[in-house]
This record gives C-alpha cells, structure tokens and sequence, in this order.
C-alpha cells in the first residue's frame, strides 16, 4: 500500500511538472554584455535582467536571455528570432516598439584624470583635446554623436565594445588621451572593485541620458499584449520599491525616479 501511494505522489508530481513547463509562455531576448545592466559572466545577472525577471517571472513565463557582440545584436534583432532587446533605445532600435517608461537610465559622463583643468562646454571644447569612445555606439546627445562620427581633427580613439571599461581607462591613465565618454552606472560599478576609482573623475555635467529599455520586437498581437504586461509589472515593482532594492543590490543608493520614453517619431 505504502509502495503505490508513493508511486502515485511522484506521478502526481511528475504530471505537475509536465503541466507547470507547458503552461509557462516562452520568451527569447537578445541582449549585450554591458554590466551591470546586463551580465554575461558574473555572480549577478544584472539590473536589467533583475527586472526582467520580475516581470515575466518563472512560474509564469521561461525566459532565455541570448548575449551577442554589440553590432551583431543591433543586426539580429531583426531577425524575428527574439521576441524583444535588453537595453538600447530608440535611436539604436527602430523596428522595436517601446514601454511607457524608461527601465534602466543612465546618465553619460566624459571621465578624465583627477586634477585635469578640461571640462566639457561644447562641441568647441573638445577640438583641442582627444578622447576614447566605443566603435558603433550611440551616445545620447546628437551634437557629439555627429562630432564623433565626423571626427575632423582626428583626436578620437574608437575602441571596440569587449572589456572596453579598462581599456579606456588604462589610456588616459597613461595620458594618451584627455577623456573618455562612458555611461554612469557600468563606470561606478566597475570603480567599486578598482584601484583607480580615486584617480578618475567626471566630469560636472552629463552629456544626456542613456534611455535603456526592455523593448518588443512588433510581432502583431503578442507584442502589444507584452508591452502591455510590461507597464503595468515595472510600474507595480517601482511602487513597491521593489527596483529600488534591485538598484541597490548593485551598489546603487540613490533614489530612482521614473523616466518616460519620448513618443516614437
């Protein structure tokens, strides 16, 4: 008797299984390696993922997270393959359609040596100086993107997206070069386990605003039904200050405001 209650508690329970994985919507995301947004190899999975993970929890939903190179990611996000991009805006993402509010912003900064007089004014006040940016990477402010692009006094140094934190900082540590433009969140965190967070300032003004989303790859229906779902989850996780705390398991303490995303042009 013992013997086929027992068998029938773990059928019972395998048939629970059974049911709980079909019944849970599968989504795929593409995304980069950008920590602390999004983690590829790391104890933490990233903010962003933190809170897609609240959103589409796993009693709900089976969510798999795919990790390419930069430019690749912006080329395969197209390809129908993924159901929505991890981080990203706008500018960077035209096929994609966007939440109502900005999940992860990130203020971008020029960052130089300690004790360096430079500090950013205008397009003028780089003319004289060099810096390092990302290759392919869209900053969030169209004057120093155009700059950038143009790069007329040949004072730019683009270096790829791999690892590019140290790489930066090691070349005006070296005084190469004046500065180097990077987004607030990933130059904090990186500084936290550095030797050199004392050697590195930003500058006093940010350039703009990094307006990192989770966005939906148009698909008709289901993509409105998700964008939909995601509204209302992010709004109820920053209500119950549930981001907050996610923030600051990354060693973020400042208060988190929300941020709409501009109407698509």
């Amino acid at each position: 008797m013992f013997v086929k209650l027992v068998s029938l508690f773990l059928l019972t329970s395998l048939l629970s299984t059974v049911a709980y994985a079909k019944d849970r919507q599968e989504l795929h995301f593409l995304t980069v390696d950008y920590c602390p947004l999004m983690c590829q190899s790391a104890t933490q999975k990233g903010i962003m993922i933190d809170i897609l993970d609240e959103i589409f929890p796993a009693t709900q939903y089976k969510v798999k997270v795919t990790f390419e190179p930069i430019m690749r990611a912006f080329q395969e996000i197209t390809s129908g393959k993924y159901d929505g991009f991890l981080g990203g805006n706008q500018i960077q993402l035209k096929e994609n359609i966007f939440p109502k509010f900005v999940t992860v912003p990130n203020p971008t900064y020029f960052y130089k040596l300690k004790g360096s007089k430079w500090n950013y004014k205008n397009l003028d006040s780089l003319r004289n100086e060099s810096f390092v940016v990302v290759r392919a990477f869209i900053y969030p402010n169209t004057e120093i993107n155009d700059y950038i692009k143009r790069n007329e006094f040949k004072n730019i140094q683009y270096i790829n997206n791999l690892e590019h934190l140290p790489r930066m900082i090691s070349l005006i540590k070296r005084k190469r070069y004046t500065s180097f433009l990077a987004g607030e969140i990933a130059t904090e965190y990186y500084f936290k386990k550095s030797v050199l967070k004392n050697n590195i300032i930003s500058d006093p003004k940010e350039i703009g605003i990094f307006n990192n989303s989770i966005s939906i790859y148009p698909s008709g229906k289901k993509s409105q039904v998700l964008l939909k779902h995601i509204d209302s989850e992010f709004l109820k996780i920053y209500k119950s200050g549930k981001l907050q705390e996610i923030y600051k398991s990354y060693g973020i303490t400042r208060k988190i405001k929300l941020i709409k995303n501009p109407p698509k042009s």
